[in-house]
């Protein structure tokens, strides 16, 4: 700009010297004539490229600004997603205290009497053989399912639950018939620590009364993740007792 402003005063200069110079040579006149129309050529460039910059400024800041407007469509979506987030993590905060109270108030319960004496187990017509397992387990794969059998705690960990020693406790269900006898089928099962601590109580306590008739009715599942062909390993879900009666069960302990 302010070589126009320039250009423009030589300009006027080199105009007063013609109206004042009538009497000069005529070849001077010619040359300051032709310098005045280089300045003013010179001028018009000066315009043209101006105008040219404030148009390419003009479109870089339209494509800044189109630019820009899916970035802050993209701010304004993360930060709807991180509150919708925030909301999540309280509700399920809300739900560990839940099962953390929960868990408090199973072990505190004093263990259960298991029963002394077993002449007949008292089967409801929904257990699930462990013969019948063996045949094709994928069929239970996350489905609960029944069985029965005198429990005991065991430090067996494989295949699956080749390292959940941390997570869980590891039992065995050795399958009882009706009339108290073993098949001779052992099912490993493994339940979470949060879990079953009232189960184990109740075990020790069996097993300090010198009870070895520690009959259960377990509700447990194949866990796809660690389900194994070779390996009957299941998940505990629930379980009952056998009453002090011997022939009825107790509520569901995590269910009731």
């Amino acid at each position: 700009m302010k070589k126009s402003i320039v250009l423009a005063v030589l300009i006027c200069c080199v105009v007063s010297q013609l109206s004042r110079g009538e009497d000069a040579p005529a070849d001077q006149t010619i040359v300051l004539q032709a310098q005045v129309n280089l300045l003013k050529a010179t001028l018009k460039q000066r315009d043209q490229r101006i105008s040219h910059l404030e148009a390419t400024i003009k479109d870089l800041q339209a494509q800044l600004k189109d630019a820009q407007a899916p970035v802050e469509a993209k701010v304004k979506e993360l930060e709807a997603n991180i509150k919708t987030l925030e909301v999540n993590i309280k509700a399920l905060e809300g739900n560990i205290k839940t099962l953390e109270a929960e868990n408090l108030r199973i072990q505190k319960q004093p263990p259960p009497v298991m029963a002394k004496g077993l002449n007949v187990v008292p089967f409801t017509g929904d257990e699930i053989p462990l013969s019948r397992l063996k045949t094709k387990p994928s069929d239970y794969i996350d489905v609960p399912f029944i069985v029965v059998g005198r429990i005991e705690t065991k430090n067996y960990y494989n295949a699956g639950y080749g390292r959940a020693q941390e997570t869980h406790v590891s039992f065995g269900l050795i399958e009882l018939r009706a009339n108290g006898t073993s098949t001779g089928d052992v099912l490993s099962v493994y339940g979470k620590k949060a879990m079953c601590g009232s189960l184990v109580d109740a075990i020790v306590a069996a097993d300090q009364a010198g009870q070895t008739k520690r009959v259960v009715r377990l509700k447990v599942t194949f866990l796809r993740n660690r389900f194994s062909a070779d390996f009957m390993m299941a998940e505990l879900i629930d379980w009952q007792y056998l009453g002090a009666d011997g022939t009825t069960w107790g509520p569901w302990q995590i269910g009731k």
